[in-house]
């Protein structure tokens, strides 16, 4: 008899730690979610990030404007300076 209730004992512990693991991994999987969401919001902008910075490349180069040179460099700083960090975000 006394084994009986050994077994059940290590059932009812079992039952236990499966029930916090299910939970564990429902908020994991939740969480994984949310991520990839996140994840696609910052691909999203990467693109268009990446979109405008060609619009501008293309623009300088077929302005041929020298004069204007140094502020097409700040915005292209700029712009490259927002996907480093988008890249360093997705990195994480």
């Amino acid at each position: 008899m006394q084994e009986l209730t050994t077994l059940h004992t290590k059932l009812d512990r079992l039952l236990k730690q499966y029930a916090t693991l299910q939970s564990e991994n429902d908020g994991l999987l939740q969480t994984l979610r949310e991520q990839n969401k996140e994840l696609d919001k910052l691909n999203t902008k990467v693109a268009t990030l990446e979109n405008k910075l060609n619009n501008v490349q293309t623009a300088n180069v077929l302005a041929g404007n020298n004069g204007d040179s140094a502020v097409v460099k700040k915005q292209l700083n700029s712009l490259i300076g927002d996907i480093d960090k988008l890249l360093a975000t997705l990195n994480d």
